[in-house]
């Protein structure tokens, strides 16, 4: 450990999933006193990072040994680490050069090999001897050693015909299978990790008779892969990986944490908590409703086992209850056993961090899964080394379903517990679903929604109302969204302990189909001073998503959102991502949340005042890919912003005005990580009618400006 106040660099390299845990661990608190730099080959390396620490910055690009000489002259790391795909043999040797040329120590990470039957598989030492072996055979071929070499198996009879290429939802990687011939529909572009099941769902699909695989290991998805052969009785043909030399510059990963965490945490005294810590045995007990009636014998029985139980004041009623169960149904309990009263995710992990040996179970409502603070907690406690278990509980909604005779399994489940959401959102997903059930925030919540609804039209919505399921005072309702809006102000009293159902006969399902939206179909209104409120036209639409390039998981803020064309087009593109929109007009903002409603799409939050003021409550989400569509002279301020959260990130602007394209085209080469932005002018025409003749009549030039920060 390096007791002065100067940081240690330790620089990384491998988008893998070793180096993904390593940084991880790294921008844990006990590390304040290191930066950590690290390196991958390309954007989506950075993107596995799902929350990098202040602590961290990601390079995207690829480098030469001269460029990592360069780069390791620059830094100055007290260690680099080589995290590489195993696979990745000239990388590997081009850092050991760079780091001797520098004096640096260089360790690499090796990967853990996964056993297999070579008996049930064929082994080869390459990708070209995969491909000899298989011109003799018959059938198609699922090819998953990635898009770097898919070239070498253009020269395989029957290429086109026989083979789908399973790659990274980037770019680049289709592109590649593009070049090489592969058509589109051979094409399957996803993003891992893959289960055995999803890799028995592909192969039934594609009638695939063959798989092409690197010997890559456990943590590369290896296992999975050999498992699903098995089942489906699919050939398995594995290029073997190539030999790992065990030296002293050469650690496990588990090696290499531990080395990391004795040299670099930044306090003995953390250490040693730490080191306590890592003897006790920590559960993540779901009670569900609250009641005994409802809890399961896991849980309650994990409970009976526990030496410390931590929670809010309503779990830990509800757990000395399960206690009382154990009791008279003769379940053996620890009769010493220890109850403290904590709600704070970060208090309740200092506490664990204290506590020394011993079982400690920590209660949450529901399910651990849906709704709860227990996966934030459980990330914390792997920052330090702490293990968890999950015991799930039954959530309140499904419980409910099943008390009103409904089936949850179609249902849209949300919750809104200590989160916010404009209920013209809300009921936009209601009227596009059969059934939709959440954790309202609160009575008032549940009015609101339900006066939105009628003011929509969709008055006749059932509602049925669940208050404190399973306690002795449960009560149920069945109303409709029109009688619930009725009531007075004040005589709404649902309990805060409520699950709620919509039930929405007419719902028209919304369309992630949509290739394009027209103008015409979005509400369009004006303004107090009689202007039409600005909106972006469906030919520049088109160009701003070619050059935003999402996944179906990507993460946008749309800055300057206005009638929300931009935010609404990519929420239909991302089905596992989100789209967060900044607007600071209020007339703006209503015309916005009335779109969404009409669209129904639910994975768009609106946040309206200042952008600046916004990114900054937004908390630690950080975006994949920008739109800047309108920042009110803040644009310069709103990129600083942007860099300073030391993300990849895809920007996008656009620009009517020579002096907006200028300031634009200014900031891109500042920010902008290598390359020159790509600036686009797009003129449209559009037809009118003049007399019996149409007359091509010209729109302004719009500007697109395109790079990576």
């Amino acid at each position: 450990m390096n007791g002065n106040n100067k940081k240690n660099e330790i620089l990384i390299f491998g988008g893998t999933t070793e180096g993904r845990r390593l940084v991880e661990m790294l921008s844990g608190e006990a590390y304040t006193n290191v930066h950590v730099t690290l390196c991958t080959a390309t954007e989506y390396g950075g993107e596995v990072i799902s929350d990098p620490g202040d602590n961290v910055s990601i390079r995207c690009q690829r480098l030469d040994s001269d460029e990592m000489e360069s780069l390791l002259v620059m830094l100055k790391p007290t260690i680099c680490i080589d995290a590489t795909h195993p696979y990745a043999v000239n990388v590997s040797q081009n850092i050991a050069v760079a780091c001797e040329k520098v004096g640096v120590e260089c360790v690499r990470v090796l990967r853990d090999a996964a056993e297999y039957d070579e008996d049930k598989v064929m082994v080869v030492d390459s990708i070209e001897a995969a491909v000899r072996l298989l011109e003799n055979t018959k059938g198609n071929i699922l090819i998953t050693t990635g898009s770097k070499e898919i070239e070498k198996f253009c020269s395989l009879s029957g290429f086109e015909e026989r083979c789908y290429a399973r790659v990274l939802p980037v770019m680049d990687s289709i592109n590649k299978c593009h070049s090489c011939g592969i058509r589109a529909d051979r094409i399957i572009a996803m993003q891992g990790p893959f289960s055995q099941k999803l890799n028995e769902v592909l192969i039934k699909a594609f009638n695939i008779e063959y798989m092409v695989t690197k010997e890559s290991g456990s943590a590369g998805g290896f296992t999975e892969k050999i498992m699903a052969a098995e089942a489906t009785g699919t050939s398995m043909v594995i290029v073997r990986r190539p030999e790992q030399k065990i030296n002293q510059n050469t650690m496990f990963l588990s090696e290499m944490m531990e080395r990391l965490k004795t040299e670099y945490s930044s306090s003995n005294e953390k250490c040693e908590k730490e080191s306590a810590a890592k003897t006790t045995q920590v559960t993540l007990v779901g009670i569900g409703p609250g009641s005994v009636s409802e809890m399961t014998i896991s849980s309650i029985k994990k409970l009976a086992n526990s030496d410390l139980i931590i929670g809010a004041s309503r779990m830990i009623a509800a757990a000395k209850e399960a206690l009382l169960f154990c009791d008279g149904n003769g379940i053996e309990r620890n009769i010493n056993v220890r109850f403290k009263q904590i709600y704070d995710i970060e208090k309740i992990s200092e506490m664990i961090c204290e506590s020394g040996d011993g079982s400690i179970s920590v209660v949450f409502s529901g399910d651990v899964g849906f709704s709860s603070g227990a996966l934030r907690l459980k990330k914390i406690l792997e920052e330090k080394n702490i293990c968890c278990d999950i015991v799930s509980g039954l959530s309140s909604l499904p419980i409910f379903f099943d008390r009103v005779g409904l089936p949850w399994e179609r249902a849209k489940l949300m919750t809104f517990h200590g989160r916010d959401c404009a209920e013209g959102s809300i009921t936009g997903v209601i009227a596009t679903e059969h059934y939709v059930g959440i954790l309202p925030k609160d009575g008032e919540h549940v009015q609101e929604i339900c006066s939105e609804l009628s003011r929509r039209g969709l008055g006749d919505v059932k509602v049925h109302v669940g208050e404190r399921l399973s306690y002795e005072d449960e009560k149920l309702g069945c109303f409709s969204a029109g009688q619930l809006a009725k009531m007075p102000s004040g005589s709404f009293l649902i309990d805060t302990l409520s699950a709620v159902i919509f039930v929405n006969e007419n719902c028209v399902p919304a369309d992630r189909s949509l290739v394009g939206i027209r103008d015409d179909e979005f509400i369009r209104e004006k303004n107090s001073r009689g202007n039409l409120i600005p909106m972006t036209k469906s030919e520049v639409r088109a160009v701003i998503m070619s050059k935003l390039c999402l996944s179906k998981a990507s993460l946008l803020w749309d800055i300057g959102a206005g009638t929300g064309s931009v935010s609404i087009r990519a929420a239909a593109i991302l089905e596992k991502g989100s789209v967060v929109s900044f607007e600071k007009n209020d007339e703006a903002s209503d015309l916005f949340e009335k779109n969404v409603a009409k669209f129904g799409f639910d994975n768009i939050r609106l946040i309206r005042g200042d952008a600046l003021d916004g990114i900054s409550e937004i908390g630690d989400a950080r975006p994949t890919h920008v739109f800047l569509g309108g920042t009110s002279g803040e644009m310069s301020c709103i990129l600083e912003k942007l860099a300073e959260m030391k993300r990849s990130m895809r920007v996008v602007a656009s620009a009517v005005t020579l002096e907006t394209l200028a300031e634009i085209t200014r900031l891109a080469r500042v920010y902008s990580k290598d390359t020159e932005p790509d600036i686009v002018q797009l003129g449209v025409s559009r037809s009118k009618k003049l007399g019996e003749h149409s007359l091509m009549q010209a729109e302004n030039p719009v500007y697109i400006v395109s790079f990576d920060l």
